[in-house]
């Protein structure tokens, strides 16, 4: 549970200096303060608020920080000594800080990585500082610079800056999964691979003003996710260069991950697809991002409560799954397809407070019902609310053999656009309900 910080007050009076006297026995007297005026009592200095300064003290006192110099040609190899003996089974609990300072050198072996952080056996927590080292390109493809391995690390890596010809960071975890790990200002480029690249049950992580950079990440982008869940993006950028990277960033089977201010740019295909079928995506919050464009991948995936919140996007495909909610989003639209394309695969949209441009159509869908119900009734819905749609042209339609309910209200639509069954169309579907007056339409 994340500490509250308690908000600590000056005490402001007038005539504290002022007191009452009370007569007692012996020949004494108490002093009673009575000032003639209080605006704010203050915060009491007592036990309360001083013993979790004292723990904290206790607790920095047993971080142990060493410095390692840098020598130049080794020092990769020295330095695995130092992480593998502290999370040996047998080491002393303790806290390390090691800060790395100077030019790397980096040992000819092992063949396919740099440095590896193995199974933490011991409870030790480490924090690798980066942040005055310098790290060498490394011109291997088959070599990553740092690969996690398996089970829970304790890790905290701070202003490593890797620039590579393959995987900048790799984890590669098993039946236990990795967790408990930060990235803090570190950034990412890989000249021919994925700069990050994460296999199976990454779980509890952090990444707070990370840079990732690929020239040529292929199908699976700059950053590939299988499997995480329970994994923070704050303040992250994703960069895929053109040419021969399709993602920005790609994920498949995750689960409870947040991306909060980031930027993704760049892909061939889309800046963030999430994919594929027969798999698992759930729980994902894009908040205060910026997105050249997005996709929610297509087929059989079992997608459920992807949120886009305050976002801004040129365009978002909706090719499968349930429950996802678009709001505040700004969606500046493209000329060759719908702003907004929704599938036949997607069930439970919710489109409310956005505004959308497009030189095309504002709107496509193929939604359809999950089922029928008894009633004649329908489980799958798209809502439209709240937003405006601006542009010379376009229309919001809907295939006009499906049946799912579309609720249209409280929006501004301006310009030429229409609200049809079909883009050849001109009437509204049975099963849209638009009440008279409940949008405005301005030319």
């Amino acid at each position: 549970m994340a500490y509250t910080p308690r908000v600590i007050t000056d005490r402001i009076a007038q005539g504290d200096d002022i007191f009452k006297t009370e007569n007692l026995p012996n020949g004494r007297i108490r002093l009673i303060p009575d000032p003639d005026s209080v605006t704010l009592p203050g915060t009491n200095v007592n036990r309360e608020l001083m013993q979790p300064w004292e723990n904290g003290l206790a607790d920095m006192a047993q971080i142990k920080e060493t410095l390692y110099w840098c020598n130049g040609t080794d020092d990769t190899a020295a330095l695995q000594a130092i992480i593998n003996d502290l999370f040996a089974f047998d080491a002393a609990k303790q806290n390390l800080s090691l800060r790395i300072i100077g030019t790397l050198g980096i040992s000819p072996e092992p063949a396919e990585y740099c440095l590896a952080i193995p199974r933490n056996r011991s409870g030790n927590r480490l924090r690798l500082d980066f942040s005055g080292c310098t790290v060498p390109e490394l011109t291997t493809p088959e070599r990553c610079f740092l690969q996690l391995e398996q089970m829970q690390q304790y890790l905290v890596v701070t202003g490593l800056r890797v620039v590579s010809q393959g995987i900048c960071l790799n984890e590669v975890s098993y039946s236990g999964g990795n967790g408990n790990n930060a990235f803090i200002d570190c950034d990412f480029y890989s000249k021919g691979a994925s700069a990050y690249r994460q296999s199976g049950m990454t779980k509890e992580c952090a990444f707070i003003r990370c840079n990732f950079q690929t020239d040529n990440g292929g199908v699976e982008g700059a950053v590939f996710l299988d499997r995480g869940a329970l994994m923070h993006f704050g303040d992250c950028s994703f960069n895929a260069s053109p040419g021969n990277t399709e993602y920005a960033i790609n994920m498949r089977q995750n689960s409870l991950l947040q991306f909060v201010g980031c930027d993704f740019v760049g892909g061939d295909i889309e800046s963030v697809h999430l994919q594929e079928a027969g798999l698992t995506l759930n729980n994902v919050l894009f908040s205060g991002c910026k997105l050249t464009s997005a996709g929610i991948g297509w087929g059989t995936t079992t997608m459920d409560s992807i949120i886009f919140d305050n976002c801004d996007a040129k365009w978002l495909k909706l090719g499968s799954g349930h429950n996802v909610i678009v709001r505040n989003c700004l969606l500046s639209g493209e000329t060759d397809h719908a702003t907004i394309y929704v599938s036949s695969n997607v069930q439970n949209v919710h489109l409310d407070g956005n505004i959308i441009n497009s030189t095309g159509d504002f709107l496509y869908s193929g939604l359809v019902a999950e089922a029928v119900t008894s009633t004649g009734g329908t489980k799958g819905y798209l809502r439209i609310t709240n937003n405006v749609f601006t542009g010379t042209t376009g229309s919001i339609y809907q295939h006009g053999t499906q049946q799912t309910r579309w609720y249209i209200m409280g929006n501004r639509i301006a310009g030429d656009a229409r609200i049809c069954a079909l883009p050849t169309q001109n009437e509204i579907s049975q099963y849209v309900y638009m009440p008279q007056y409940a949008n405005h339409f301005s030319s």
